[in-house]
């Protein structure tokens, strides 16, 4: 172990008019001629049987009923909108001050009318004060756009939906280059084609 394999792809034309095509790994240091590897190339299908059979074993130690997903997926929902909960507060709470900034802003300006402040410290309050409301109205914007986040994610939850992939992961069915992605940190293998698969969520 120890090289980087590199994915190469062989193509020959059979007699028949047919293109024969297969995917398999090669050692990046044997592929460049920069350094010594006595790995020998191997199949992508092959390696793909033996993560299969890798990640059955470590699948059948997850032993969740419907009824527990469903527990699990109930709770995530909880979670999540109690986050839109928080979320909503600390808008409220801003608005509330942007009222508060406005209707001061609204006083500073009949002061300066009413000649109840000079104009320089007109120009000072009523320069903080904009800057304020800015402030409060740009964080007005982020909270309103991780609400909206957060509502669309809860509302793109489907149970049925999640069931049907949760058992397709546990049966090795369908399963597509992504949750690979998301299931594998990394995949080795020796001169003897044994296959070395670290698992994202191992301890």
């Amino acid at each position: 172990m120890g090289g980087i394999a590199t994915l190469r792809t062989r193509t020959e034309q059979r007699k028949s008019g047919k293109e024969w095509r297969i995917d398999y790994f090669i050692c990046s240091n044997k592929n460049s001629n920069r350094g010594n590897c006595n790995n020998k190339q191997i199949r992508a299908d092959y390696i793909e049987e033996q993560i299969k059979k890798e990640l059955k074993k470590e699948l059948e130690k997850i032993t969740y009923s419907k009824e527990e997903l469903k527990d699990i997926f109930r709770n995530s929902k909880i979670k999540v909108k109690e986050e839109i909960h928080k979320l909503e507060i600390k808008l409220k709470s801003n608005k509330k001050e942007l009222e508060l900034v406005d209707k001061m802003l609204e006083e500073i300006y009949q002061d300066k009318v009413n000649k109840v402040i000079r104009q320089e410290d007109f120009e000072k309050f009523y320069s903080k004060k904009i800057e304020e409301k800015t402030k409060i109205s740009n964080k007005i914007k982020v909270l309103e756009y991780e609400v909206k986040k957060q509502k669309e994610e809860l509302e793109k939850v489907d149970m049925n939906k999640i069931l049907k992939q949760t058992e397709e992961i546990l049966s090795l069915k369908n399963i597509t280059k992504e949750i690979y992605e998301k299931l594998i940190e990394k995949i080795e293998f020796d001169s003897d084609k044994n296959i070395f698969v670290k698992f994202k969520f191992e301890k």
